[in-house]
């Protein structure tokens, strides 16, 4: 019963870590292929590696993958 009391939220916290320290890059390869600049994501006009701050229009596509839509 002890495990279950000390193991059980260990693991979703560690799940939760897991999924929320994944790192996600917007990439040249994306600009290409959606056939638009860096800054149509990104905060500023050239991301460093240090920053990867995204705009509205950024969060949405790293959600749904679909530039046409998050531009609306």
């Amino acid at each position: 019963m002890k495990i279950f009391k000390l193991g059980l939220p260990a693991l979703i916290v560690g799940a939760g870590l897991t999924m929320y320290l994944t790192p996600s890059y917007g990439t040249v390869e994306f600009a290409k292929k959606e056939k638009t600049k860096c800054a149509t994501c990104h905060a500023t006009a050239t991301p460093k590696k240090e920053s990867h701050e995204v705009n509205p229009v950024g969060a949405c596509y790293k959600k749904s993958k679909d530039l046409a839509a998050c531009k609306k």
